[in-house]
């Protein structure tokens, strides 16, 4: 029988909620990928009340990883404590 592995590491989502509070702004950059077992879900629930932004989304709604942003760029919010942003994904 073959053993599941934790590929976010059995620390990560201790750890995230107290990183997050000691920074300016949250920023997701992990690709299409970031869905892999839902680790993006399981990322985006542990700021509890901090927004998160992006540099640039996938045709997908992902949060683009930051080696495929061209050029300089700003955040976009990306999700709110409120909720999803309506951003369009970029291409």
């Amino acid at each position: 029988m073959e053993i599941p592995v934790d590929h976010m590491g059995p620390d990560n989502e201790r750890h995230l909620p107290n990183l997050a509070k000691g920074v300016g702004i949250i920023v997701a950059a992990w690709g299409n990928d970031g869905n892999f077992e839902r680790s993006d879900i399981r990322v985006m629930g542990l700021p509890a009340g901090f927004d998160v932004y992006a540099l640039a989304l996938t045709k997908s709604g992902c949060s683009k990883h930051s080696l495929y942003v061209k050029g300089p760029t700003k955040p976009i919010l990306w999700r709110s404590e409120r909720g999803l942003n309506s951003t369009a994904p970029s291409e």
